[in-house]
């Protein structure tokens, strides 16, 4: 774990946060992180196994990593904001959930797409909470 610091000062952040009396996260950002989670190992799953048995030469992992992760993190980060609010969260979901398939499933060069799934949450969930503050006042 200590073999990349970027992930591990995330991991340590994140357990820091949680460990705090005043973070509260909400029950439904849980739930979102977990569909997340879920939709990271299972596409990549399926995108794998058709790679391998039906068409070796396509790589479908490509199409997952640079278009639709993105747009998911994105999509489930807005709901998020325009539910919650901005949180501070945001910035360490994509990269822990995407993180935990790129050492089973994938390999460490994909670490770099970490901020293809940041970049897009943390906008989304900014826009999202923008967009709820704003319908308030």
């Amino acid at each position: 774990m200590f073999r990349y610091p970027s992930v591990s000062a995330s991991f340590l952040l994140l357990c820091y946060l949680l460990a705090m009396e005043r973070t509260v996260i909400p029950r439904n950002t849980w739930a979102k992180a977990l569909i997340l989670l879920a939709a990271f190992w299972l596409l990549t799953l399926l995108a794998n196994a058709y790679s391998h048995y039906v068409d070796p030469y396509a790589k479908y992992q490509l199409y997952l990593l640079t278009f639709f992760f993105p747009l998911l993190s994105f999509g489930l980060a807005f709901w998020d904001g325009r539910q919650n609010g901005f949180h501070w969260i945001w910035f360490l979901i994509p990269i822990v959930c995407f993180t935990s398939i790129v050492f089973v499933l994938l390999n460490e060069s994909a670490l770099m797409f970490n901020l293809f799934m940041l970049i897009p949450a943390v906008v989304g969930s900014a826009l999202g909470g923008w967009l709820k503050k704003r319908q308030k006042g």
